[in-house]
């Protein structure tokens, strides 16, 4: 029975089904573009936000729209620009943020057109899977690609893109607030009240923006001392594996060079371990950590042809601060023929529900 079941949503899957049903506890989201029956094109192909189990079971599909509903816009990808398509989870773990185009699908060279003329949209994915697209920025990645939002709390967001640097703005907004002007952004990401971004141009590849979460325009980039000037960082996360309440490691999506890990020791950013080579192209990361263990979640080999391709793997890290990261990961999923895997977060939770009443027993002594 289980096999039937996985077989009855695997074939859903490739005909574009969509559940729209709330996200289970303790599961991940992977970002897809296509449907499974059309060729990926730089035109613009669907977007769905597939849930997976961490043990590789399709849970459901969620469609990003095509069309415009009300106040809502379509939420498009280009199907062969392997940098767009991260994803992340909001920091008070209760949505999902994602980004692609505000039109439909069949726009010669999407990635090229302006803002202006094709809205760059932040898509906001609660736990009960209902989708916001009414944020559609008219200044955020004009001419280039939207690859990565983050949020606080589904509210506040930051976005990062292919050129116009890094820019804030809040759901529903229709213009954003440049705070620098860093060129070749790929993830935009908070962790310990700080926000940080990866870029692939210069040799400042992995920096904190600001202090804080900042909100106003000319916000200082700066480097992480000691992380490498040649690489190719797309994905990242930072975890505190000492539990002293600072983030002293490191974990990085490389398409370059492959999984990688870093700790800080004496304020520098350390190298201890890679798995994978360039010729997997990670590119989405998710992960949590367990005592001193790191359980993590990656894309790789997302593929820019018209058939896509893509894997979604797995691998616990257990060697703890400044330990050798290695080993191999374990397939999860695998993207069909003209899908293709981009980025991955851990789904959003539900709000805990406030502890009920105790019952009382009221005796009446007379």
């Amino acid at each position: 029975m289980r096999a039937f079941a996985a077989g009855i949503a695997a074939a859903l899957m490739v005909a574009g089904a969509s559940f729209a049903g709330a996200f289970s506890p303790g599961t991940l989201v992977v970002y897809r573009v296509g449907d499974g029956t059309t060729n990926l094109v730089s035109s613009g192909s669907p977007v769905f936000l597939d849930e997976y189990t961490t043990n590789g079971a399709l849970v459901q599909s969620i469609a990003m729209p095509t069309n415009a509903a009300g106040r809502n816009y379509p939420l498009i990808a280009s199907g062969t620009a392997t940098s767009e398509g991260l994803l992340a989870r909001s920091v008070n773990n209760r949505c999902l943020v994602v980004t692609g185009y505000g039109t439909t699908t069949g726009v010669a060279s999407l990635s090229g057109t302006t803002a202006a003329s094709v809205p760059r949209v932040v898509g906001v994915v609660n736990c009960n899977g209902t989708t916001d697209t009414t944020t559609a920025l008219k200044d955020f990645a004009s001419a280039s690609n939207p690859r990565s939002a983050a949020t606080t709390d589904g509210t506040n967001i930051w976005v990062a893109g292919g050129a116009g640097g890094l820019r804030y703005t809040t759901k529903g907004a229709t213009n954003s607030t440049s705070l620098n002007s860093f060129a070749n952004l790929r993830q935009v990401a908070a962790f310990g009240g700080q926000l940080y971004a990866s870029t692939q141009s210069g040799s400042n590849l992995l920096n904190t923006v600001g202090a804080g979460l900042p909100t106003n325009a000319g916000q200082a980039i700066s480097a992480l001392p000691g992380f490498p000037t040649n690489s190719s960082p797309d994905a990242f996360l930072m975890a505190d594996l000492t539990a002293d309440g600072t983030n002293d490691t490191l974990y990085v999506a490389d398409e370059g060079a492959g999984l990688q890990k870093f700790t800080c020791i004496a304020g520098s950013w350390t190298a201890t371990g890679v798995v994978g080579s360039g010729t997997d192209s990670y590119r989405g990361l998710a992960g949590y950590t367990a005592g001193s263990a790191t359980v993590l979640f990656a894309t790789r080999k997302g593929g820019s042809g018209s058939n896509g391709g893509g894997e979604l793997v797995t691998i616990t890290d257990n060697s703890g601060f400044n330990g050798a990261f290695g080993g191999t990961p374990t397939v999860l999923a695998t993207a069909v023929s003209k899908t293709a895997f981009r980025g991955v977060a851990l789904a959003p939770v539900a709000p805990l529900a406030p502890p009920a009443a105790p019952n009382r027993m009221i005796l009446s002594i007379r």
